[in-house]
This record gives C-alpha cells, sequence and structure tokens, in this order.
C-alpha cells in the first residue's frame, strides 16, 4: 500500500472510526474452510452495497489454485484476486449453502452460467497492506481511515473470547475482516454468525494484530484498475 498511496499520519485520523455492515449480512461458515470467501464475499458487499455469495468466487479461485474439494482453506492474495478476476454473484442467486454437501467441488456449479452474473460485481484491484515501521496495527487504522472499506486480514485463530487481549498457542489460519477501530483495539467481523462474539464482532488488541497479521497477509478492494495501480508503483 506504501508503494502507490500515502497514508496519513497517526495524528491526522479519528481516535475511533467504524464501517457499519448490517447484523443480516453477518453470515455463518459453520464447519467449512470457506473464512476467506465469507470475509471477501463481505469486504465486496460492502462496496456494492448488496449481499454477496462466499462460495462461488471461493470454489472458482481453489480451481484455479488446484485445491481438492476435501482440502483446507486457501490463502488471501488468490482470494482476493479471484474478486478482480470473476467476481462474486449475489447471495439470492446462490446454488449452494454450507448446510449441504456440494458447495466446495466445481462440479456442481453451472459455472458458465453464474460468471455472467458474477461478472456484475468484479473488482477492479486490489491493494496488499504491509506495516509501515514494523506496526501493523496502526497501518491498518490509517488504511482504513484513509480508504473508507473493510479490509481483509489473516491471523492464527484460537480464540473463544469477544475481546482478544493475550496470545493464545495452536489454532488455524482464519480471515476475518476489520470494519474499525479505537486505541486499543481493531474490530472485525467473523464469519461464525450473529450469535457468536458481540453480534459477529471481536475487538483484536495491538499485539496480537502485530504478531499475526504480517504473516497471514491482509487486503483491501480498491476502485483504481490494475494497470493504473501499476503505474502509480512505478
Amino acid at each position: 500500500v506504501g508503494q502507490a498511496f500515502t497514508l496519513p499520519p497517526l495524528s491526522a485520523i479519528p481516535p475511533t472510526f467504524e464501517i457499519s455492515i448490517s447484523d443480516e449480512w453477518v453470515m455463518d461458515q459453520k464447519q467449512s474452510s470457506a473464512c476467506a470467501g465469507f470475509s471477501t464475499a463481505l469486504a465486496s458487499s460492502a462496496q456494492e452495497g448488496v449481499l454477496l455469495d462466499p462460495l462461488f468466487t471461493w470454489v472458482m479461485a481453489r480451481t484455479s489454485e488446484g485445491i481438492k474439494p476435501d482440502e483446507f482453506g486457501i490463502a488471501l492474495r488468490p482470494m482476493l484476486s479471484a474478486h478482480r478476476k470473476v467476481g462474486a454473484i449475489k447471495k439470492i442467486d446462490a446454488p449452494h449453502t454450507v448446510d449441504d454437501n456440494e458447495y466446495s467441488d466445481i462440479i456442481n456449479y453451472d459455472v458458465a452460467d453464474l460468471v455472467k452474473k458474477s461478472v456484475y460485481h468484479l473488482k477492479k484491484s486490489y491493494v496488499w497492506v504491509e506495516p509501515f515501521d514494523g506496526d501493523m496495527f496502526d497501518t491498518l487504522k490509517k488504511c482504513l481511515w484513509k480508504f473508507r472499506t473493510p479490509i481483509v486480514i489473516g491471523m492464527l485463530w484460537n480464540y473463544t473470547e469477544t475481546k482478544i487481549d493475550k496470545w493464545v498457542e495452536g489454532g488455524f489460519g482464519h480471515a476475518i475482516l476489520m470494519t474499525g477501530y479505537d486505541e486499543n483495539y481493531i474490530k472485525i467481523v467473523n464469519s461464525y454468525g450473529v450469535e457468536a462474539g458481540d453480534k459477529g464482532r471481536y475487538y483484536i488488541a495491538r499485539e496480537i494484530i502485530n504478531k499475526n497479521v504480517p504473516i497471514y497477509g491482509a487486503g483491501f478492494f480498491n476502485d483504481m484498475d490494475a494497470d493504473s495501480l501499476r503505474r502509480a508503483i512505478e
């Protein structure tokens, strides 16, 4: 992000900021490993103003990466990229949910028909976020304020409490969506449904963000096309 854009100093951003996400849009991935699909779909939904399906783009991304239906998850970069190449279908047009046994295999999707719908929700580009001065917590705050769009972040997840202050060993890679911050916490929307946490939201302290996110990554969708973004970087 620092190669293409100038971020504001901390003194220039408000102490608290939040992008509103409707409770009705807080989805539940249940026993699936589709967290990257859920978080990126919600990020795009916030920009598009319509709830998008998390599974079709996720399956397309995994297929492109050679990931088998019974294998776990997908990294953030190819998932973000899939929204630029494939787009996303509306949730109301989704042929599958995580409650059936067919959602993870591309053979169960009418791809030719669905891509005709998904192209209406293509993203122009995505921006990868790396920490300035070794502090991802403040970098994410600056990005959220400057671009006014949710940020998909990855971290090691092994938490049950709503306010996450202390590092816990173990867990698994998990994608979540940053929607706000204050001086002490970054606010995220998880994909465990509205009954989990604080109506689906969790609050993560600086230490946890700085230890996790630089490893697993963070990115957000941008309305600058990929060629213009490359020229800005060059």
